[in-house]
């Protein structure tokens, strides 16, 4: 029996070995791709939590925002006992508004078996959440995002100085690592060319600090992310000294909307692919082909809206008023903005124009237009974002969407899907064996993610181990 043992044994293992190997070079055998996430720390104000965020679909999530702190030269938060300190629950009693959790098997398992008062597990405050998400999913990245809109002058006075910028850096690396973040992204809005060379030494100086963070804590280098928010307008870009920023930031989130709005002369896109007008610089291809010849395209994550944007006007190109009137939604005169869970608004029809690569919906009723990107918007950048390769897709932000999927609305659902599914994301930790439940999910994603789940690796071994009986016992 000896003899029929071992060649049995070696069979086995050269089965199992060679599996393995070409399951781990099929996952790694194709570029994936970062999908990340903005969380706003006053999104908690409308009931939405970082957990419900469909963990399944992303790779990174950027809380926003920290405060720069000119005082203790360091950053503050918006509502400290918000993001600290308040009971937040991770799984509530509507398990359909906790999609994070929900796509999690063992916590649809621990909900069949528990009684309302043990479902209502909690979290201390948005980070302490974030934190047990980065737990449920191994390998997601929380970055700490800091600045925000018209953050310019702020930035100035905290980079005035070597001095300034030395402790700035050192008291922003401590946050992070105190708080678990796994990263810091710089949302310095906007830098007028005087302070070019300040963003500059921050970047670097930043970078320094998480280096030397990395080696303390035993990490690989670049472990910690640098990322740096970037604009869509050309001219505010020729600002920037990539030769320089290039060696150091990980990724650069180009925001690729707002292009129009409230401001504008004429209602038009907001965050169309394409320009519709000959020798147009205002469109996302102009500025991506741009910074393609300053970056490496790995390091160029496009920014999409979750968002519209809506004019009382009569149509794309034409004069408006001010914000169009939607019905139910109560929007700022100098922002008209229109979440994309509420569009398109009633009465309303929505198009998609794959020229410009954007959408819109028009008042069926009167004067009113929105624009915004659809699902089919999205699935256009997902394959443009393919066809050249750059490093993934962002949203401003997770409140915006609607990840009810049963509708089929979702932006990020079918991004994900037209990338070819969840075995396209990046995999930022071999540990993640993370999956949706089977009936939830878009076809591909779902479908890629039972191919990789911990299911089919029992099913194999107890394959191999009728194998390995019929070898020794029958042959």
């Amino acid at each position: 029996m000896s003899s029929r043992l071992l060649p049995a044994l070696i069979f086995l293992c050269a089965c199992y070995g060679g599996l393995a190997s070409n399951l781990e070079e099929a996952k790694n055998s194709h570029p994936t791709f970062v999908t990340a996430l903005y969380y706003t720390e006053w999104s908690f104000y409308y009931n939405h939590y970082p957990i419900d965020i469909p963990l399944s679909h992303i790779t990174n999530i950027y809380y926003a925002f920290a405060k720069v702190d000119l005082k203790s030269e360091g950053v503050y938060w918006g509502d400290e006992s918000v993001a600290l300190k308040e009971s937040i629950p991770l799984i509530r009693e509507d398990i359909n508004s906790s999609l994070g959790a929900r796509d999690e098997r063992v916590y649809n398992n621990f909900t069949k078996t528990s009684s309302k008062a043990e479902l209502m597990v909690s979290s201390t405050g948005l980070i302490g959440q974030l934190l047990q998400m980065k737990e449920l999913k191994k390998g997601l990245k929380v970055s700490l995002a800091i600045g925000g809109e018209n953050t310019n002058h702020v930035f100035e006075r905290a980079t005035s100085s070597e001095g300034k910028i030395e402790r700035f850096c050192q008291n922003l690396v401590n946050t992070m690592r105190k708080h678990g973040f796994d990263g810091i992204d710089v949302d310095w809005e906007f830098p007028d060319p005087k302070s070019t060379s300040n963003l500059n030494s921050l970047i670097e100086t930043l970078k320094e600090k998480l280096t030397f963070a990395e080696k303390e804590n035993g990490m690989l280098p670049n472990t910690y992310l640098l990322s740096l928010a970037l604009p869509l307008d050309i001219s505010s870009l020729k600002t920037y000294q990539f030769e320089t920023l290039r060696n150091y930031v990980t990724y650069f989130n180009l925001m690729g909307y707002d292009i129009t709005g409230p401001w504008s002369e004429r209602a038009n896109y907001h965050s169309n692919l394409y320009s519709l007008e000959t020798n147009s610089t205002s469109s996302v291809d102009y500025a991506v082909q741009y910074l393609l010849s300053k970056i490496d395209k790995s390091q160029l994550i496009l920014g999409m809206p979750s968002y519209g944007r809506s004019f009382e006007g009569m149509g794309i190109g034409l004069p408006f008023k001010g914000c169009a009137n939607v019905a139910g939604i109560n929007q700022e005169q100098n922002q008209c903005i229109v979440n994309y869970h509420s569009l398109p608004p009633k009465d309303y029809t929505e198009v998609h124009n794959f020229t410009a690569g954007s959408s819109y919906a028009y008042s069926n009723k009167g004067l009113g237009i929105v624009f915004y990107d659809c699902s089919q918007a999205v699935r256009q950048k997902a394959n443009y974002i393919k066809n050249l390769g750059l490093a993934g897709g962002f949203w401003w932000d997770s409140y915006g969407d609607n990840y009810r999927v049963k509708e089929n609305r979702s932006l990020l659902y079918n991004f994900v899907d037209e990338l070819g599914g969840l075995h396209m994301l990046k995999v930022n930790d071999l540990r993640d064996n993370f999956h949706v439940d089977d009936t939830h999910g878009t076809t591909a994603s779902s479908y890629a993610t039972q191919c990789s789940s911990p299911e089919v690796h029992v099913f194999l071994i107890f394959v191999f181990s009728w194998a390995f009986f019929i070898m020794v016992f029958i042959l």
